[in-house]
């Protein structure tokens, strides 16, 4: 198992020297899943720093002074860094996250499957199959199966208001924060690529007016990389992540 999990970590180092030309000083693991014993993989590999889940840095031993909001250091010299809760409650909740808007695109139909099967029969697959075709008529509407139909403008709209709402929180967020710590506050917002465009059909429209309103508006906060984060602040408490994981039963 040492040696399965040591290959895949030197399967994604290569493959990301491969599209980016350099090597990673970073990775998230899979399912932001951590394990101490990963430590000397990832230093033989050159990899600095982690992205884990909340809870690896919240129970870490010693507790961390500042949370998920700084980087801690393990005694084997990986950085960690810790998804941030309520920038993730707000994209990821089933129940409040942002791509459960009502006015948003519905996945879930597809006229693969909606539309009469003589008429599109000859569209989908050679034994007659149905298919997601990828064209999709109706939004979300509700915890209903009565679908209306999307409307572009209602959901640009619901798009650009949640984009201005997870400005306006981090700024609230990062404010209040930043009382109590001796290094600016980072909020770690990981997301997996598949929800922006896949999933959440409008996600890739929300990230371009987000980083509009960072780039243009009046903004006491800047876009950082991990990276960037502990070149500038090389400083951190050592600690050792707890086990973790975002997947089945979390660890």
């Amino acid at each position: 198992m040492k040696k399965l999990s040591e290959h895949k970590l030197q399967f994604g180092v290569q493959t990301y020297e491969k599209y980016l030309g350099r090597k990673p000083r970073g990775i998230w693991l899979p399912e932001c899943g951590y394990v101490p014993e990963a430590d000397k993989y990832l230093k033989e590999f050159g990899i600095e720093y982690i992205i884990t889940e909340s809870h690896g840095i919240l129970y870490a031993n010693p507790i961390p002074v500042y949370g998920t909001f700084a980087p801690i250091v393990s005694p084997e010299g990986v950085a960690a860094f810790g998804r941030d809760l309520e920038s993730s409650r707000q994209v990821w909740s089933s129940i409040s996250g942002y791509p459960g808007d009502y006015n948003y695109r519905e996945f879930y139909r597809d006229i693969g499957y909606d539309a009469d099967y003589e008429y599109i029969k000859p569209y989908i697959t050679h034994d007659g199959v149905r298919v997601n075709t990828g064209i999709k008529y109706h939004r979300i509407t509700g915890k209903t199966e009565n679908k209306d139909l999307y409307n572009v403008r209602w959901a640009m709209d619901s798009a650009e208001k949640q984009a201005g709402h997870f400005f306006d929180s981090r700024e609230k967020q990062i404010s209040n924060l930043a009382k109590f710590m001796h290094t600016p506050p980072i909020i770690l917002c990981p997301y997996d690529a598949e929800l922006f465009g896949h999933w959440w059909y409008e996600g890739p429209y929300w990230l371009y007016v987000l980083f509009k309103k960072i780039y243009y508006d009046k903004c006491d906060f800047k876009l950082i990389t991990p990276s960037e984060y502990i070149d500038k602040f090389p400083e951190m408490q050592e600690c050792t992540p707890c086990r973790s994981s975002w997947g089945a039963n979390r660890i």
